[in-house]
């Protein structure tokens, strides 16, 4: 396969950094490979990507609001040859807003003649499977054994706490205060509580970095790369920001 043959695989993923994530592990299964790899993503520059397409890129990356864009205004833009669409994270991406219509336009413009797969760590219900327009799919699981209690990592201690929610904040703080020569990675599951929680700790004087839904691309790819390289500190995110992240 060539470049000028166009795009053969496309895998649908809802963030620019589960996009990244899914980048970096591509470019080293295909680091021996004549294939071409390529991403477009929601939040970055549109002309380089309409110049790497019009290049060729036989495997892209993709969100779906970016491909469809390129689906409609780019034409250069291969893909009469493609065989494969992949739907990475499909629980989260069936609850992206105005995805029904998105992925309805997206599926009107891909060849028919392709496979598609959906991939999701969680159970899919038959709304997802509808919202992503699929017929006759076949389940295929990991595991069959869903009651299997997973053991954790060899070093790794587990734990949890029940408190008031008045508390909370004051637990963390002393947490994280407790433990503030290491790295800790603290997730909420919406954005105005990382923001304000971000916001307090800062106020306390803890080194903390954000990622969340309500920055800039680029805010959140710098404060990535800087908790990364960081000895120490806290990264305070959201669910979705934090699957598309790996930290060392």
């Amino acid at each position: 396969m060539k470049p000028r043959n166009g795009t053969i695989a496309i895998v649908l993923t809802p963030t620019r950094e589960s996009a990244l994530r899914l980048l970096g592990a591509a470019s080293e299964l295909l680091s021996n490979a004549s294939q071409t790899l390529g991403i477009v993503t929601d939040g970055s520059n549109i002309r380089p990507e309409i110049e790497r397409l019009a290049n060729g890129m036989n495997i892209l990356i993709a969100t779906p609001r970016r491909l469809l864009e390129h689906l409609n205004t780019t034409p250069a833009f291969v893909i009469r040859n493609l065989k494969n669409l992949v739907i990475d994270d499909a629980e989260r991406i069936a609850k992206m807003a105005g995805i029904q219509d998105i992925l309805t336009h997206i599926n009107k413009v891909l060849p028919k003649k392709r496979s598609t797969a959906l991939f999701s760590a969680e159970t899919i219900d038959e709304t997802v499977v509808g919202v992503l327009h699929f017929k006759s799919p076949h389940r295929v699981q990991a595991d069959d054994q869903t009651e299997q209690q997973l053991e954790p990592v060899e070093g790794q201690v587990q734990g949890y706490v029940l408190i008031e929610p008045e508390k909370r904040f004051l637990l963390l703080h002393s947490f994280l205060k407790k433990f503030s020569r290491k790295k800790i990675i603290v997730v909420f599951s919406s954005t105005s509580a990382a923001r304000n929680y971000a916001e307090l700790l800062s106020i306390l004087e803890l080194k903390v970095c954000q990622v969340h839904a309500k920055q800039t691309t680029q805010q959140r790819a710098s404060n990535h790369s800087r908790f990364k390289v960081a000895k120490e500190g806290v990264l305070i995110c959201t669910d979705a920001m934090f699957r598309g992240h790996e930290v060392t």
